[in-house]
């Protein structure tokens, strides 16, 4: 157990320094994670809090201000499972699907993870959380909890099931002589003071209601009765039971999402709408809006707040007809096939790929862009024509010689042309080159997987399951495909342009496949990757090409790289070539071996000082330097706010330096050092500027050209720095030579261009 404190407020605090539109500043963390789903919501103080499965957000009914909290500020874990709120001892319980627990308190939060640490064979979600007094009861998948708010710990085990077998408790409830356990193998109960609820002989079924062993999701008492739901799985009607302590009464309804009592009114949602009963069960309510509530409370002021399962946290007042969405911003999924960079900004695509039958996933076809410090979501309900036969988006591109024009690649429909936020082309076999793949006779699907711009405004793209599985839509809306016959097996996905114009991809055996189109033919070549290297690897799984030119490969074995790109074409008499690729030795405590011999390299990119960012299966994030020799960081989730060990791509914003990073749990981003150089001084500026008394972060130069040497003076020309700078971007840490904070005064900043010739380009004011 640990305390942690509020690091959202030094964040928010930090933050104000960067007003300008800069993001983040450098060496901090932000989560990119979708707010419009609403599982839980809480009342507290002048506060109400919605909890997604991926973060908390709350809303401050005082200023109308929003805040999140994540594993990023202050959260233990990612997965909530449900929040609850306990008046008399002011802890929000925030539980997790994994049974790890924060306790919010006013002073901090503190992080209760026995049960997540603990061996306990089968399922350990903690499904609902009720308190009585000091203690906090949590229905979980083996049985009850109970946590000690005032202590802080676990006081408490409960396994109820018949013979003191573990069973899945869904919620319960209890007044002052009974508690009920509403669980998935009937209903539950014991007397509330006996001193030993721990053990199951004190536990009995109710026998008495119709379906003694169904699985029951919630219970309440209301109007001195019990009322129990019922669950009928996938039929979307469940049965609700009342009873009066002698019988039970029933009647049918929709899919019971919650049941809730307020002001001596029962509150049911299901889905699609919610209903209002009084005492006598009739019905006071019904919602006027299409909702999908997961659960409602009333707050002191008679308003409804909705956790929504679609359209976030909802507010209606009592009148029942005002209502309000509160969305933050961010992605509407957590799903993250590729991240990309582009000149709009980075963009996510959410779709997949089932890599055993190399098939669609059925994702629903949406785009998101991050540009301007905010997330945009492209969905059907806002994009005409993005309809809902259009899955699995794999990759997006931007027509670099027109931004309006979006081009997404889906494995099921083709190439989707979107502008002005509306769909004006579906290119497939009717009115292009791209072709689908058949099951017998019958035609299949259009299977794209990456596409990508030359730099002569030419489209490419991947078509995966046919015989000229590479495709170019020209400049002038022409189309043209050529065939790989002999260089795969069709089963190809990735792909990337290189600094020659040559269209690298990868197929599903361990080679690459190397395509270069000149003005009366082309050529092609196929690259073993096992060739020249000592350690065979199985699968690659992603490439990219360095500042040098360099071919950086990543399988399932490490990384190779290709140091000689431009002999790709040469070959031994066939299609495959002669260039052999090198998995790099590292020495390591004491120890040569290869460089992540033992990991599954899922990405790479490279930022604007050469370093690679490196992304793996199972153990985080690398930065390795620029020839692969040194590790500069290694993050995970359990050192940094890393939602996921588990990490599918990575995009840089080359501009500022913030790295994307799609992890299996959702985007996070991290504001690094290194920005992209600059051919010539553009528009340099420090910031912070100025630099404030209470500010002791990193002061960063941008904009200038690639690896300058800066120097800093004061106004009387002594120098008190010097560096080299990230690509375009040099880091100073606001101290002398003898590591003492500059004093107030105007600073200069030096840069030497390509030239050699040194000109100052620009100046920071200290304020201490």
């Amino acid at each position: 157990m640990k305390l942690k404190q509020f690091l959202f407020l030094k964040a928010l605090i930090l933050l104000s320094f960067f007003s300008y539109s800069q993001g983040i500043p450098i060496g901090q963390w932000r989560n990119h994670l979708p707010k419009n789903r609403v599982i839980a919501v809480a009342e507290v103080e002048n506060r109400i809090y919605a909890a997604t499965p991926y973060s908390i957000f709350y809303y401050d009914k005082s200023d109308n201000s929003i805040q999140q909290l994540t594993k990023v500020n202050g959260l233990s874990d990612v997965g909530i499972s449900t929040i609850h709120y306990n008046k008399l001892y002011k802890t929000l319980i925030i539980s997790y699907s994994n049974a790890n627990i924060d306790l919010l308190k006013p002073n901090g939060i503190i992080n209760i993870s026995d049960i997540k640490n603990k061996s306990i064979p089968g399922n350990k979600k903690i499904n609902s959380v009720t308190s009585m007094g000091r203690y906090a009861y949590l229905s979980c998948g083996f049985g009850i909890v109970v946590v000690d708010l005032l202590r802080n710990e676990i006081k408490d085990t409960y396994i109820i099931g018949d013979n003191g077998n573990k069973i899945e408790v869904n919620e319960i409830a209890a007044n002052d002589t009974i508690i009920y356990a509403a669980t998935s193998s009937g209903i539950y109960k014991a007397a509330i003071l006996n001193p030993n609820l721990a053990d199951y002989h004190n536990w009995r079924k109710d026998s008495l209601i119709r379906g003694i062993d169904s699985k029951f999701t919630h219970i309440v008492f209301f109007n001195d009765k019990v009322i129990i739901c019922k669950s009928r799985g996938n039929s979307n009607s469940d049965t609700l039971f009342a009873f009066n302590g002698n019988s039970w009464t029933s009647f049918d309804t929709a899919t019971v999402n919650q049941l809730a009592v307020f002001n001596n009114q029962l509150i049911v949602s299901n889905w699609g709408y919610y209903i209002i009963l009084d005492a006598s069960f009739q019905y006071l309510h019904f919602s006027q809006f299409f909702l999908i509530p997961n659960q409602i409370i009333v707050d002191k002021d008679n308003f409804f707040w909705i956790a929504d399962d679609e359209n976030g946290l909802i507010k209606i007042a009592s009148n029942g007809i005002d209502k309000t969405n509160i969305i933050p911003n961010g992605p509407y999924t957590k799903n993250v096939f590729t991240l990309s960079s582009t000149p709009t900004g980075i963009w996510l695509a959410p779709g997949g790929v089932d890599y055993g039958s190399w098939s669609d996933t059925y994702f629903p076809a949406t785009l998101h862009q991050f540009n301007d410090e905010k997330w945009t979501n492209y969905t059907h309900s806002n994009i005409a024509g993005l309809a809902d036969s259009i899955v699995d988006i794999l990759d997006i591109a931007i027509d670099p010689t027109d931004n309006s024009k979006i081009y997404a690649a889906s494995w099921y429909t083709g190439i989707i042309e979107m502008t002005n936020n509306k769909v004006t082309n579906i290119y497939n076999e009717a009115n292009s080159s791209l072709r689908p793949n058949y099951i017998g006779s019958s035609r299949y699907t259009v299977r794209v997987g990456n596409i990508e711009f030359d730099e002569s405004g030419n489209l490419w793209a991947t078509n995966s399951g046919v015989q000229n599985s590479l495709s170019v839509r020209y400049h002038n809306g022409t189309w043209e495909s050529f065939d790989l016959q002999g260089l795969v097996n069709n089963d190809i996905l990735s792909l990337m342009i290189d600094k020659n114009s040559y269209k690298w991809m990868y197929v599903r055996e361990k080679r690459l496949v190397v395509f270069n189109k000149t003005q009366n033919s082309y050529q092609k070549a196929w690259v073993d990757i096992n060739r020249g290297s000592d350690l065979a690897c199985n699968y690659i799984h992603c490439f990219t090409q360095d500042l040098n030119g360099e071919i950086w490969v990543g399988t399932d074995k490490g990384i190779r790289v290709i140091y000689s790109p431009d002999d790709v074409f040469n070959t031994a008499g066939g299609d495959e070539s002669t260039i052999t690729s090198q998995a790099i030795k590292v020495e390591f405590d004491g120890h040569v071996q290869y460089l992540f011999e033992f990991e599954d390299v899922t990405a790479i990119v490279v930022d604007g000082a050469n370093r690679k960012w490196i992304g793996t299966q199972k153990a985080g994030v690398f930065l390795i330097s620029a020839d692969g020799l040194q590790q500069l960081a290694h993050y995970t989730e359990e050192n940094s706010p890393l939602f996921s060990n588990t990490i599918i791509s990575i995009a840089i914003n080359p501009q500022n330096g913030e790295i994307f990073f799609g992890t299996a749990k959702g985007i996070i981003s991290y504001r690094g050092l290194a920005t992209k150089g600059e051919d010539t001084f553009k528009d340099v500026y420090a910031f912070p500027n100025p630099v404030r008394p209470e500010y002791n972060g990193i002061i960063a130069i941008k904009g200038l050209v690639k690896d300058a040497n800066v120097k800093i003076t004061d106004i009387a020309g002594n120098l008190i720095f010097n560096t080299i700078s990230y690509g375009g971007q040099a880091i100073w840490d606001g101290k002398n030579y003898n590591g003492e904070r500059a004093k107030t005064g105007v600073y200069l900043v030096f840069s030497t261009n390509e030239d050699g010739q040194e000109t100052i380009v620009t100046k920071i004011l200290f304020i201490n």
